[in-house]
C-alpha cells in the first residue's frame, strides 16, 4: 500500500498532548473495499513522538468530543452528495458536526454512549447529563460530587 492510499480525516489531542486520536481512511482500490480505522496514540516521555496505543475498526457511525471550554459535539459521518461524487472521483466519507451542547456553562469533562448508542453521559464538571443523541436534549441530570468527573 502506498501511503497516499490512506488519508487522515480528523486529528483530536488531549488537553495535555498525552493522547491523539485519529480517523484514518483507506481508500477503497477500483471501487472495491477502503476501510475507515480510529486510532489512538500515546505521547513519548516529551511529547515529541507518538506510539500506537489502540485500533478501531470500522468505528460507529457517531462520535462526541468534549470540551474544558463548556459543551460537548456530536458528529456523524457524512457521505458527499452523488453530484459532488461525480464531479470528484476522490471524495470520501468524513465527520461532520450534528450537534452542539452545554449545561450551565460548565467545563464538560468526560462523555460515553451507552452500549445501544441510545443515551449520550456527558460529564459537566462535578454532574452526569444524560442526552438523547438523536434530538441533542437533556434527559436527566444525575448527582452532585466533590470533584470534577474526569
Amino acid at each position: 500500500m502506498l501511503l497516499s492510499d490512506v488519508v487522515v480525516t480528523l486529528v483530536a489531542l488531549s488537553t495535555d498532548g498525552s493522547t491523539m486520536s485519529t480517523v484514518e481512511v483507506k481508500l477503497p482500490e477500483e471501487q472495491i473495499g477502503g476501510l475507515v480505522t480510529l486510532k489512538f496514540w500515546a505521547s513519548g516521555s516529551h511529547n515529541e513522538e507518538y506510539s500506537l496505543s489502540t485500533v478501531i475498526y470500522e468505528p460507529h457511525s457517531m462520535a462526541v468530543s468534549s470540551s474544558y471550554g463548556g459543551d460537548f459535539k456530536i458528529w456523524v459521518q457524512s457521505s458527499p452528495s452523488s453530484i459532488d461524487r461525480q464531479k470528484d472521483q476522490t471524495l470520501q466519507n468524513g465527520w461532520k458536526c450534528q450537534s452542539v451542547g452545554s449545561y450551565k456553562g460548565k467545563p464538560m469533562t468526560a462523555a460515553a454512549f451507552s452500549a445501544d448508542g441510545s443515551v449520550l453521559a456527558v460529564a459537566a464538571e462535578t454532574v452526569v447529563t444524560l442526552w438523547d443523541p438523536d434530538t441533542n436534549i437533556l434527559v436527566a441530570v444525575i448527582g452532585e460530587t466533590v470533584n470534577v468527573i474526569l
